[in-house]
C-alpha cells in the first residue's frame, strides 16, 4: 500500500506540472541606447566699443572673440545661436568661421523661442551668445539654476549640461 500512496502522489505531482503554462526563457534585455548629453556653451557678448545702441565690439572685445573661438576650438560645435545686435554676432563671428556654422539668430526677447531650438539640439554642442540679461534667464529656463552677469563682466563661460531630463551647469572664466 505505501508503494500504491508513493505512485499516487508522483501522478498528481507530475499531472499538476503537466497543466502549468511552459515556461520559455527570456531573452536578455538589450540595454537601452545611451543618450548623449547635449552641452549648451553660454556666453555674455565681448566688450562692446559703446556703452549705448547696437554697438561694435572693442579692440578688447575683438580680441576676445577671437579667444572664444580658441578656446571652443575642440567643442565639436553643431550650432551656433546669437541675438540681432552686432555685439553678439561679433563675438560669434570668429567661431562661426573656425567652425563653418552659421549662426541662427534669435531676437533677445525671445528667449522662449531660443529654449525651444536648444530642446531640439539633443545630443548636440551648442554655442549661445547672449547678454547679461538674457544668458542668466536662458540658464534659469534650462532648470541649471540662477547666476547673475554684472555690467563689467564680459569673462565667464557657463556650460549647461541635459542630459536625461536633468541639467547641470558649469561656470569658467575664459581669456582673462
Amino acid at each position: 500500500m505505501p508503494t500504491r500512496v508513493a505512485f499516487f502522489l508522483l501522478a498528481s505531482s507530475l499531472l499538476s506540472f503537466s497543466q502549468m503554462p511552459a515556461v520559455t526563457p527570456s531573452k536578455p534585455q538589450t540595454p537601452a541606447t545611451p543618450q548623449k548629453a547635449t552641452v549648451i556653451y553660454l556666453v555674455r557678448h565681448a566688450e562692446k566699443a559703446s556703452p549705448t545702441g547696437d554697438s561694435e565690439l572693442s579692440e578688447a572685445g575683438q580680441k576676445r572673440a577671437a579667444c572664444l573661438a580658441t578656446a571652443l576650438a575642440d567643442a565639436n560645435l553643431q550650432s551656433i545661436y546669437t541675438t540681432e545686435f552686432k555685439r553678439t554676432r561679433n563675438t560669434a563671428a570668429p567661431t562661426s568661421i573656425k567652425t563653418g556654422i552659421t549662426p541662427g539668430v534669435i531676437g533677445g526677447a525671445a528667449s522662449d523661442k531660443l529654449i525651444a531650438e536648444l530642446r531640439k539640439e539633443q545630443g548636440h554642442n551648442v554655442l549661445v551668445v547672449g547678454h547679461s540679461n538674457t544668458v542668466p534667464e536662458i540658464i534659469s529656463k534650462l532648470g541649471a539654476g540662477s547666476v547673475t552677469i554684472k555690467d563689467d563682466e564680459y569673462d565667464h563661460l557657463y556650460i549647461v549640461t541635459l542630459l536625461n531630463g536633468e541639467a547641470g551647469l558649469a561656470s569658467l572664466r575664459y581669456c582673462q
